[in-house]
């Protein structure tokens, strides 16, 4: 087979359908978010839902970046505290375990980020991080018939900024209902959806269709029971469906980034930009005197793929040229996916085979696993 072309190198929407709610909407409304929190966009580029790579959503310069104004220069800023992180989980649902709700820190990283999506997706346009959440791909449907007491007040959405115990006494009767094509995840494709990504992938080699529609089922059916389990540890706090939490895990794993600290995190924003190997990796930096005015940031940095030591360059940006991030660990960055760090979905379930596992995560193969 053939090097990829863009689409299948990087576009996990080059065999599906665009999300009718993945509009160029949502995504400045996310933008407008990021900059009024504090976060910084280069003046140079903008966000595009036509991207080079694939057609999907990213960022072009529409403005030359010469050298000198690339070398050392931030291009995005994201505050950390818009982010979504396994630390704001496990503190967030110490609400829920004062009313005797199993300890988060029971469950493996990738469930607890997946859980915290989850509940912020419950909470809709009332959550801190709704401008985000709204944006992701696989809008859920709710449909909310709510009586609600005299007694006033709000379940505070988890948030890492803000914590505020209030009571509300509400019933929520909720249904959710979760459109097709709701997260670039393999696992989470079924019938032709997951033909056509097999033979986009893999090619005309029979055998080895057949033998990776088999690891992507199996590992479809581990997580549609995980999802049953989370529903069921925690529908009695939060209307939680195994739908919601089947949804939030297709985001966690085709998303999150993991931290110097050992936790997950969802970056919102810097996850629209796409994938290629030798990109910069997003990292947290002080950008104040404070210890806690801290930034995700992503630069134009260029690496090379191979050799010891792995060198680096500050790359310069032409008009339409696309900014990218590297999404896995490939390189000098630590920083890995959550695919590479756990098994949510319990079992034997998840393969070895690194190409395999980016299919099931991300969608697509990159070309630096293809063998």
């Amino acid at each position: 087979m053939g090097a990829p072309t863009c689409a299948a190198e990087c576009d996990w929407l080059s065999a599906r359908s665009v999300q009718a709610h993945a509009t160029f909407n949502l995504g400045t409304k996310l933008q407008d978010w990021v900059l009024d929190s504090g976060g910084y966009v280069h003046e140079a580029l903008e966000l595009t839902e036509t991207s080079p790579c694939g057609g999907g959503r990213g960022m072009v310069a529409v403005k030359e970046l010469d050298l000198e104004s690339a070398t050392g220069a931030p291009l995005i800023l994201v505050p950390d505290e818009l982010t979504m992180s396994t630390a704001v989980a496990r503190y967030g649902f110490q609400h829920y375990e004062s009313q005797g709700a199993p300890p988060m820190a029971e469950l493996d990283l990738a469930t607890q980020l997946a859980m915290l999506l989850a509940h912020e997706r419950v909470q809709g346009e009332e959550s801190f991080y709704a401008p985000y959440v709204l944006s992701l791909p696989g809008r859920i449907i709710m449909q909310k018939s709510v009586q609600q007491s005299v007694q006033q007040s709000a379940q505070q959405s988890v948030q890492k900024s803000v914590q505020q115990s209030v009571q509300k006494n509400v019933q929520l009767s909720v249904q959710l209902r979760v459109q097709k094509n709701q997260a670039p995840c393999a696992w989470a494709c079924e019938g032709d959806e997951l033909d056509i990504m097999l033979k986009n992938t893999v090619g005309s080699s029979p055998e080895k269709v057949e033998a990776w529609r088999s690891a992507i089922l199996s590992y479809r059916q581990s997580m549609l029971q995980h999802a049953e389990g989370a529903a069921e540890r925690y529908k009695k706090y939060f209307p939680l469906t195994p739908e919601c939490f089947f949804w939030a895990m297709g985001q966690v794993l085709s998303r999150s980034f993991a931290t110097a600290d050992s936790d997950l995190v969802l970056l919102p924003f810097v996850d629209m930009l796409n994938h290629k190997a030798g990109a910069d990796h997003p990292e947290l930096i002080n950008i104040g005197g404070d210890e806690e005015d801290r930034a995700y940031c992503v630069g134009s940095m260029a690496y090379a793929t191979s050799g010891d030591p792995i060198t680096s360059v500050w790359a310069p940006m032409a008009v339409g040229d696309e900014l990218y991030i590297r999404y896995n660990n490939l390189g000098p960055s630590q920083g890995k996916r959550a695919s590479e760090l756990a098994n949510p979905g319990g079992g034997d379930a998840t393969p070895s085979d690194e190409a395999l596992l980016s299919l099931l995560s991300y969608g697509f193969v990159p070309p630096e696993l293809l063998k």
